[in-house]
């Protein structure tokens, strides 16, 4: 069978071992861009860029300071 429909692969990914997606409120560590240069910061998130609730490099968020990157890790649920 073809998983190919409409030029895109039907993919499933192992959810159980990803990280939980964050959630407006928690303190979380992101990366920046440029990625290689390893800047990572940490702040509230205020609201969550990527919709889906699985994401290969990280949820895309935006903290309460105004940056933007993707999550590394979750420190403190709200």
């Amino acid at each position: 069978m073809d998983n190919n429909i409409g030029g895109r692969r039907n993919r499933r990914y192992n959810t159980s071992t990803s990280p939980p997606a964050p959630k407006v409120g928690d303190y979380i560590e992101i990366i920046i861009k440029p990625y290689r240069n390893n800047i990572k910061v940490k702040g509230i998130v205020k609201r969550v860029l990527t919709k889906r609730k699985y994401h290969s490099r990280g949820h895309k968020v935006e903290l309460r300071d105004g940056t933007i990157g993707r999550t590394v890790r979750i420190i403190k649920r709200k």
